[in-house]
């Protein structure tokens, strides 16, 4: 079994310095990700993975963009922990919690189940925005 989508914009990205939940700069970007997620498992019966899981992620951006957007790996970390419950103590940015619910997982419990993981920075002309391709997958 496996999931895929498009999302419009750049993925979450997680930094060590503090929780993405709560930073302006991240909630479209949040609630962009789990939105595509639940719309995209919307019908197919499929709640949260249990099992070992994969996870392919591919971004699309103009060159210029794609290189300054942020590092591959944080993205990475921002999408996990984007697509399982949030930490009931993070600090949650206002949008997030009127467009989405936080504290329920969409496509795994914990990313401790995520065993394979295959991601790329794709530049491509004509797209400033940029969007990205997710598919997460039971291994």
């Amino acid at each position: 079994m496996f999931v895929e989508f498009r999302v419009q914009g750049k993925p979450p990205k997680k930094d060590g310095a503090s929780s993405m939940w709560g930073k302006a700069s991240e909630a479209d970007n949040i609630v962009n990700l789990r939105k595509a997620a639940v719309k995209a498992t919307d019908g197919l019966g499929v709640g949260p993975f249990t099992g070992r899981l994969g996870i392919e992620l591919s971004i699309y951006a103009e060159e210029k963009v794609i290189e300054s957007m942020g590092d591959l790996d944080n993205f990475i970390t921002g999408i996990c922990d984007g697509l399982q419950a949030a930490d009931p103590r993070a600090n949650m940015h206002e949008r997030i919690l009127d467009e989405c619910n936080p504290y329920e997982p969409i496509l795994f419990y914990s990313d401790s189940k995520v065993y394979d993981i295959h991601a790329r920075k794709i530049p491509v002309e004509g797209r400033e925005e940029g969007y990205y391709e997710l598919k997460v997958f039971e291994l």
